[in-house]
């Protein structure tokens, strides 16, 4: 079960809650519950995979189709 955290090599990166102490697991549903606590570094491993399509060191870990799903700017019209 990869993860987009996974994928880009953000080995430092956690999802939790910001004013609870982070036990090094995820909670189940970050979406609702959550924040990511990151690193600069792994940030940045974040932003280079989006900016390459899906591609880190020259292979495609996330798909393009994803990538182009998180850009879309889904509320135009809201």
């Amino acid at each position: 079960n990869r993860t987009v955290r996974d994928a880009a090599g953000m080995h430092d990166s956690h999802l939790g809650h910001p004013r609870r102490p982070r036990d090094g697991h995820d909670l189940p549903n970050a979406n609702l519950q959550a924040g990511l606590w990151t690193t600069p570094r792994d940030f940045a491993r974040f932003l280079t995979m989006m900016a390459g399509n899906g591609v880190v060191q020259g292979r495609q870990v996330y798909p393009r189709a994803a990538i182009e799903l998180i850009e879309q700017d889904l509320a135009r019209g809201l």
